[in-house]
């Protein structure tokens, strides 16, 4: 950064005026007590600026080299300015307006908004906005200090997900107990029904409505585990062994048109997990492939060692894959981009939940018209 900014001199108001970035003449101020101001104010490693109310849409006159590096911009391209070049589609309209009657009424103002780069980049600005007035009560600039706190404010952002996903999971969680105490009477009313003699009808009806029984109860167990309260009960297995005991569900959830790949490696250690919520990770992430595929493709299952003490189970399908903004949510809870009665968006957030809970994690790639690649990785036991 230059010395100095390349600014014309001019009048900007009463009893001062501009001579160079290092020499502001304030009212009565020699210029060595403002040498050493702006040198300080240079050296520091907040972002500051001045802007001149008295010049045509109050341009910035002068920014430091704390203010240059935190927007990506020169002094050259900042000089002469208003601050709005900073703004952008995110920036809160309701910040802008604030800071505009604070100009106009000439007082001091605080306010959190979020900027631009010149990259294109955003970042939470924290500015600090000020009139500064000569020993007669004269304006002649607002002074303005930032700082960047995007980082506090992503960590707020996390904290109040995290705040909404423990309420949901409470409610989800005595939700889903009520509902499983229901379930249980109907199903055993159901099956008791069901040993009496009965027409063909009837039995066509008992048969749909134990049906939908069952798939109550799937989703009580999504909702349970999502919340995080169901009971987990790990124990080791061997994961390729556990997929192999599942790969006639597997074929059968399977669709017309579409091809069941299942590939184990038969030499994997033991993993320690809980079997049987592990049986519905797999079915959520096999019946997820097949809806992806409406018209048939490739259905891929297999385990292998992932290194750094894990085991991988992969479901890949050759669907229609997912942009990244809906790749981005694929593991919120309740977002589903199915239509209304295909889907709970549970899925994936349960699969998601039993892998932290499981001490793993999933990972998910995908690629929009090529497919998707679910990555359930979990930890070997301990020998």
């Amino acid at each position: 950064m230059a010395d100095h900014f390349e600014q014309p001199r001019h009048s900007a108001g009463p009893g001062h005026h501009i001579a160079d970035g290092r020499n502001v003449i304030l009212g009565n101020q020699g210029s060595r007590g403002s040498d050493v101001f702006f040198a300080a104010v240079q050296m520091t490693r907040m972002p500051m600026c001045l802007s001149d109310p008295h010049a045509p849409d109050n341009p910035l006159v002068f920014v430091n080299a704390a203010f240059c590096e935190l927007t990506g911009y020169s002094e050259k391209e900042i000089i002469g300015r208003n601050c709005r070049f900073l703004q952008g589609e995110r920036t809160g309209q309701e910040a802008v307006a604030a800071i505009g009657a604070a100009i106009r009424e000439r007082r001091d103002i605080s306010v959190e908004l979020y900027n631009y780069r010149k990259n294109g980049t955003g970042f939470w600005n924290a500015l600090f906005l000020s009139p500064v007035f000569d020993a007669h009560g004269s304006l002649l600039y607002f002074f303005g200090s930032q700082i960047d706190i995007t980082k506090r404010r992503e960590a707020e952002a996390m904290l109040e997900r995290s705040q909404r996903m423990e309420a949901l999971g409470s409610l989800a969680a005595g939700v889903a107990h009520e509902f499983n105490n229901l379930m249980t009477i109907v199903a055993g009313s159901l099956e008791q029904a069901a040993s009496q003699p009965s027409s063909q009808r009837q039995t066509t009806q008992l048969q749909r409505a134990a049906w939908a029984a069952d798939r109550a109860g799937r989703l009580t167990q999504q909702m349970l585990s999502f919340s995080r309260r169901q009971f987990h009960d790990p124990r080791d297995a061997e994961l390729s062994e556990l997929v192999r005991g599942m790969d006639s569900l597997i074929t059968q959830s399977a669709t017309p048109g579409t091809q069941v790949d299942i590939a184990l490696d038969g030499n994997l250690l033991p993993i320690r997990i809980d079997s049987g919520q592990f049986e519905l990770a797999i079915l959520n992430l096999v019946r997820n492939a097949v809806d992806a595929m409406p018209a048939g493709g490739t259905l891929r299952v297999c385990t292998r060692r992932a290194g750094d003490g894990l085991a991988a189970l992969e479901v890949e399908d050759s669907g229609e894959g997912m942009p990244p903004e809906i790749l981005r949510r694929a593991t919120e809870p309740f977002f589903t981009t199915k239509p209304p009665g295909s889907g709970t968006g549970l899925g994936l957030s349960m699969v998601h939940g039993f892998a932290e809970q499981s001490g793993g994690r999933l990972e998910i790639e995908s690629v929009p018209g090529k497919g998707t690649k679910v990555r359930l990785l979990l930890p070997i036991a301990s020998p």
